[in-house]
């Protein structure tokens, strides 16, 4: 009895972790007039490719890459959005028609921190975004039975063991990433939330289950509740 009572508080809680405590002083003032917010597409740090792999190349891995994370992030947010007391109340802004937008205007999906903040605001016409960088060097979208299958795919000849993952797989170690993201007003640029968290990927886990995780991560403490 006390296992289950024990089991049924710890769901309890994790299914209602405290996101007041990412919130910054300035949310409760600039967040309830807000009524539509996107999110951006994430800027990746820290991946290395190969040498003979050409800047084409990358842009187009990064650009799959962007699209698998952002998916997870967006997807798990909307998953529990609604009215019922503990969900995400906001409108989200859909991905394919925020990406589109930017694209339009003439900037790229790769570039998303170098464009400003007024920008983002005209461009897109919401009150916030979410605002995403993901430090490691992995890929999301890939399996440890698939690694870099678009560098493989054009660049036969890339030897497997400067894949970093199999490479740290062979040495026995896990390979970690680092997630920080923010809730910015665009109209006050101002961070109104914002988390921060360093996860594993374990030699037992596949590189996609990673970017769920970090979704639920992200979800789990999100803000725009009752």
């Amino acid at each position: 009895m006390r296992l289950i009572l024990f089991l049924f508080t710890s769901i309890l809680l994790s299914s209602c972790v405290n996101y007041k405590k990412h919130i910054t002083p300035s949310y409760d003032r600039l967040a309830r007039s807000h009524r539509k917010i996107a999110v951006l597409p994430i800027h990746f740090e820290g991946k290395t490719f190969p040498k003979k792999i050409t800047k084409a190349q990358v842009d187009s891995i990064l650009l799959v890459e962007n699209q698998f994370v952002q998916n997870a992030i967006y997807f798990e947010l909307l998953r529990h959005s609604g009215r019922d007391d503990n969900d995400i109340q906001i409108e989200i802004m859909p991905i394919q028609s925020s990406n589109r937008a930017l694209t339009e205007a003439g900037f790229s999906l790769l570039g998303i921190k170098d464009i400003p903040n007024q920008e983002l605001k005209r461009i897109l016409g919401v009150d916030a975004v979410l605002s995403t960088e993901i430090n490691g060097d992995m890929f999301f979208h890939s399996t440890k039975d698939d690694i870099f299958k678009n560098i493989l795919n054009s660049v036969f000849w890339l030897p497997v063991v400067s894949d970093p993952i199999l490479f740290d797989i062979k040495n026995l170690n896990v390979v970690s990433v680092f997630i920080q993201t923010e809730l910015v007003d665009l109209q006050n640029e101002s961070v109104i939330w914002g988390f921060r968290k360093n996860r594993n990927l374990q030699l037992d886990q596949k590189n996609t289950d990673l970017a769920k995780q970090l979704a639920k991560d992200v979800r789990r403490r999100f803000p725009y509740r009752q």
